[in-house]
């Protein structure tokens, strides 16, 4: 199960990192963000897989998010940011190394102030669907 949340998650990282329109817009795409990275950027959030029942060759589910990460005023650059996010990866046609991506979708979307509202965050949640080759 480990080799297919590496295989989606590395995926997801060349499709966001490669995309020129994202790249516009952030600093960077991380895994976990260095400490001082500049405003805005994206980062992996939760990520949780569980085998679903059924096949001989068992289908894996997958539950992660995206944060987009921003200190501008107000919400639209984190929400810019996420909308960019939302059409890369909805429906997308991923290529996992060792593994087959059935289905990826968008499941919700949140953005929160910090308490001094001096910084934003969205949270993208997607859910995937991957089989073994």
């Amino acid at each position: 199960m480990s080799d297919a949340r590496h295989a989606l998650m590395s995926a997801v990282f060349a499709a966001l990192s490669g995309d020129a329109t994202l790249s516009g817009l952030i600093t960077g795409v991380f895994d976990h963000p260095p400490r001082g990275a500049s405003h805005p950027f994206v980062s992996f959030g939760a990520f949780r897989s569980k085998v679903l029942d059924g096949d001989d060759v068992p289908d894996v589910e997958h539950r992660f998010e995206v944060l987009i990460h921003s200190r501008d005023a107000g919400r639209r650059e984190a929400s810019t940011i996420a909308a960019r996010v939302e059409a890369l990866l909805d429906g997308a046609a991923l290529s996992l190394t060792g593994f087959r991506l059935i289905g990826l979708r968008h499941r919700e979307s949140d953005v929160a102030g910090s308490r001094d509202q001096r910084a934003y965050r969205v949270r993208v949640s997607f859910s995937a669907v991957t089989e073994a080759v």
